[in-house]
């Protein structure tokens, strides 16, 4: 029971509190929030879900793994990975790589949060470059559509408009079409490229590069040095953790 119920407080601790961003009566940025927060819900229980077996059977063990001495921390994951050919926003040798879902809810959240305010401190002021990289997972259905529309969107030079409209607009993601036309694309260009599914080699690859860092979930993130490769090495980040542990991690590599 006591790992069920750890089980839990991790899952709940993936996303930061709802903070209503909704002043001034701005009812459907208020209405986001609760679309995000509920399909937060709804991925912590299909986490629990798919981890409950395992979880009961080690409980047998409990007793015995209660007895072993506390061992140190582990050292943060390092990783290494190529930003080549990926979109990317501001300037600067240190670099913030995410590998994410259009369709994750913990995502959306990051997005919609912590993101802001690491460009508004970070990468508006030159300190940081933050690179996206595609890591759709399989049990998303929308997620794949989604990162090919935002790699057409970029043709007509709105991949980030395509971006920020996909995370804001999570609860409505299939509907590619209205996205279109909030984000002001030329429809019949855009359809052309996602008809010819012209971005699913470059989504591919980011899948199969993520892989071999190790990501199994989203969001991931690592953050580090660029080279003159065009590879950034540095410390692996997994989950929507809160804004105040990048801070503490950027400023550190910033010092």
């Amino acid at each position: 029971m006591k790992k069920v119920m750890l089980a839990l407080v991790l899952a709940l601790s993936l996303f930061a509190p709802l903070r209503v961003h909704a002043a001034g009566g701005d009812i459907e940025a208020m209405k986001t929030e609760i679309d995000i927060l509920k399909k937060d819900m709804d991925e912590i229980k299909r986490v629990l879900i798919s981890i409950l077996p395992a979880i009961v059977r080690n409980d047998r063990g409990e007793a015995q793994a209660q007895a072993v001495p506390p061992q140190r921390a582990e050292a943060p994951q390092q990783g290494t990975v190529s930003i080549k050919d990926s979109p990317s926003m501001g300037k600067g040798e240190l670099v913030l790589v995410e590998f994410s879902d259009y369709e994750c809810s913990f995502c959306a959240r990051f997005h919609i949060d912590t993101f802001k305010q690491l460009k508004k401190e970070y990468i508006d002021t030159g300190r940081l470059r933050f690179v996206y990289r595609d890591f759709p997972l399989p049990f998303h259905q929308n997620a794949m559509k989604a990162s090919l529309a935002a790699g057409c969107a970029g043709e007509q030079g709105k991949y980030w408009e395509m971006h920020e409209a996909l995370f804001l607009n999570q609860q409505t993601i299939g509907d590619v079409d209205g996205l279109v036309k909030k984000t002001g694309l030329n429809a019949t260009s855009f359809n052309k490229c996602m008809e010819g599914k012209k971005y699913e080699d470059a989504v591919t690859k980011d899948i199969n590069d993520g892989r071999e860092l190790g990501v199994n979930g989203t969001p991931t993130f690592i953050l580090g040095k660029l080279d003159a490769s065009g590879k950034v090495s540095g410390e692996v980040i997994q989950g929507a953790v809160p804004y105040s542990v990048f801070k503490g991690k950027i400023d550190a590599l910033l010092k």
